[in-house]
């Protein structure tokens, strides 16, 4: 299983590129980068020499490196995961969270005193006002807040926060 830290998808994607920069600019290959590649099975042949047919590793390769390093079985559940956990966070946003949680109940609480929104990223929730929401782009979508009674972390309306969990991760891949 997986023990993954926050980090934003954009950070992984460079992360990939720079990886794969190194396995092909000889002058800075090393062993260990090398080595990292050969979680990829198929990659390399018998004499643990990198496998290209006249074509060089991908950024795809570099991708699954990362994925199956932190314990994912691919790029792409690595990206869903990553997104499900961060698509609410943005930190030039961060002024406008008004309290920052590790529990639910204490947030919960502070939400029904207070009101605002109650969203969670990570092992995280906190509550902001509109001005968080508005920069998420989701200050459209009033009826499905109403209907999650404000609550990202336990909606009252699932299909509800389904359309919002959508529109949130839409507008975090277009970063």
């Amino acid at each position: 299983m997986h023990n993954l830290k926050p980090v934003r998808l954009n950070e992984l994607k460079l992360e990939a590129t720079f990886l794969l920069k190194d396995l092909t600019n000889n002058s800075t290959q090393t062993a260990g980068t090398l080595s990292r590649f050969k979680v990829i099975p198929g990659l390399f042949n018998k004499a643990d020499i990198l496998i290209t047919q006249g074509k060089h590793v991908k950024l795809k390769h570099a991708y699954q490196v990362l994925a199956l390093e932190r314990g994912f079985k691919s790029w792409s559940d690595l990206k869903h995961f990553v997104v499900e956990k961060d698509c609410l966070y943005r930190p030039h946003l961060v002024p406008y969270v008004h309290s920052w949680f590790k529990q639910y109940q204490p947030a919960m609480e502070y939400h029904q005193k207070h009101g605002g929104y109650l969203l969670a990223f990570w092992s995280d929730i906190i509550v902001c006002g509109e001005e968080y929401i508005k920069g998420l782009e989701l200050d459209a979508c009033q009826a499905e807040w109403q209907a999650v009674a404000y609550d990202w972390v336990r909606p009252t309306d699932e299909m509800a926060w389904q359309v919002l969990s959508e529109k949130a991760k839409s507008n975090y891949l277009k970063l």
